[in-house]
Order: C-alpha cells, then structure tokens, then sequence
C-alpha cells in the first residue's frame, strides 16, 4: 500500500484495501457500461 498506509494497523489496512478495490471496480463497471458491453461480477462478500 506504500508508505501513506503504513502506520495503519492490520485491519485499518485491509478496510483501506477493501475500499480500494470497491472504487476499481465501480470504475471498471461504469468504463464497461459506457463502452456498452455487457459484464457480470461473480463474488463478493455477504
């Protein structure tokens, strides 16, 4: 995560990285939809 994270504790780390990964897929889907292809995300928590 490099340096900025580093002071953080183990799960302040993986809530930042679970963000992290929720905004790259938000931006992939909306790349997705407005290049209008069709894509489904298999997975995720609950």
């Amino acid at each position: 995560m490099g340096q900025k994270y580093a002071k953080l504790s183990l799960s302040a780390g993986m809530v930042v990285a679970v963000e992290r990964v929720r905004e790259r897929l938000q931006r992939a889907a909306e790349a997705l939809e407005a290049a209008g292809i069709a894509y489904t995300v298999v997975g995720g928590a609950g």
